[in-house]
């Protein structure tokens, strides 16, 4: 019977939630213009925020957030575990005409289906969980990118995946994933990375 696995935050998780996120925020300010505004009014920077948010939720406070709820539904899992391997041994020791057979493998049954409860529900709550810290995180790093771009005189910031950062998925839904995380193909002359700007605000490492 296999245990409770601990969570895993993947990039690729990361990357669909700023993608859905990113689509529908109606607060957002798209990269275009006026045919009649100066071309030179235009400053355009870029900000790796999926890089930003990793650093974020590899924070000691958010994982002991979500290690914490994983522990919780760890603990009543090794309890089902330890009623069946007592409900087990109780059958070993049992002749198989014995009237207690069918009552004893009723309460097994019963007990793997709690199991599979539990998986369910624990595996809800950290999606839950995860979505929470995301989407509260994504929230901050944005507010602290305009900040900084605006104080650098930036008036557009793509959201984009550094080009330096390979792409070492062997999926094609995670692939998929980071191809989305970087629709920025050519930012033109002027285009700067404002990444570590962003990184050095909050306070996170630059590596």
């Amino acid at each position: 019977m296999q245990r409770i696995e601990r969570i895993v935050i993947l990039g690729g998780v990361v990357a669909a939630i700023l993608i859905a996120l990113s689509a529908s925020a109606g607060g957002g300010r798209a990269l275009a213009w006026t045919p009649g505004e100066a071309p030179d009014s235009v400053k355009i920077a870029t900000v790796d925020m999926y890089w930003v948010i990793e650093k974020i939720m590899a924070k000691d406070e958010y994982k002991k957030e979500r290690e914490d709820v994983s522990a919780t539904w760890t603990r009543k899992a090794q309890e089902i575990e330890r009623q069946l391997k007592e409900l087990d041994s109780t059958l070993q020791v049992l002749p198989q005409n014995d009237p207690q057979v069918q009552t004893i493998l009723k309460q097994a049954q019963d007990r793997q289906a709690e199991y599979q409860r539990v998986q369910s529900d624990r595996q809800q709550e950290l999606e839950r969980l995860n979505s929470g810290q995301l989407i509260n995180t994504y929230k901050t790093v944005r507010d602290v990118s305009a900040k900084v771009a605006e104080r650098m005189g930036y008036s557009h910031v793509f959201c984009n995946r550094s080009s330096d950062r390979a792409i070492n998925t062997t999926t094609v839904g995670a692939t998929l994933q980071e191809l989305l995380a970087r629709p920025l193909i050519r930012g033109g002359d002027g285009a700067d990375d404002l990444t570590k700007a962003v990184l050095q605000e909050m306070k996170l490492p630059l590596d």
